[in-house]
């Protein structure tokens, strides 16, 4: 197989919004390896500005950053400091490749062009209210006061997940007002973007479990 072989399959996404590259089995390289040349030859000939992984957002940030700024770790290593991802999933030669990639392109192109590596999924739920409370600590110490006595709900269930779920087959109104009220405040006051995303992330995993 030659790169040529993919003309005709970049031509036809050429003009799509969204493209989603799927796999018929986790963890097998060739999927990744042909995965990374689409991406790529996307990203390149036709301006596609993000990739979004089965991964938590703010795993993904730490990617993010590391690709966006080409500071610190290389790829493999801060792929491998994402606790939730299963390793052999995410922190694996070829996702290591593409992000080194992505690192060396977006230091030719200019900032608002650069490419951005995110997670779609909302297991993270005590991970991003750690995020969420953190930001707010730097900008608003009164609004990050506010929201960790929301977040307080659920500080019974000891960053257990599952323990959460299980409550609310007895309480089904769980956290939800809380979660919600802290999003609602925030879009308002239009807080950094990463801490807005989080504050999401809360609500959806929250409504998720």
């Amino acid at each position: 197989r030659t790169e040529d072989d993919l003309d005709p399959l970049i031509k036809s996404l050429k003009d799509k919004r969204v493209v989603m590259l799927g796999e018929a089995s986790h963890g097998t390289e060739e999927f990744y390896q042909l995965r990374s040349e689409i991406s790529k030859r996307l990203i390149q000939e036709h301006g596609f500005k993000f990739i979004a992984v089965e991964g938590d957002w703010p795993d993904a940030g730490l990617v993010n950053k590391d690709s966006q700024t080409g500071e610190g770790m290389r790829a493999k290593n801060v792929l491998m400091r994402n606790h939730r991802w299963p390793t052999w999933m995410w922190a694996n030669v070829e996702t290591a490749r593409l992000v080194d990639w992505m690192r060396t392109h977006n230091q030719t192109v200019p900032v608002e062009r650069r490419v951005g590596f995110h997670g779609l999924d909302v297991y993270s739920l005590f991970e991003s209210i750690e995020v969420v409370l953190e930001q707010l600590e730097r900008i608003n110490p009164f609004l990050a006061r506010r929201a960790r006595v929301r977040y307080a709900c659920f500080d019974r269930f000891n960053r257990d997940e599952k323990s959460y779920a299980r409550s609310l087959t007895q309480f089904p109104e769980g956290c939800r007002a809380e979660v919600i009220d802290s999003l609602r405040e925030l879009l308002e006051l239009k807080v950094p973007f990463n801490a807005e995303q989080n504050a999401r992330v809360v609500a959806n995993a929250e409504s998720y479990y």
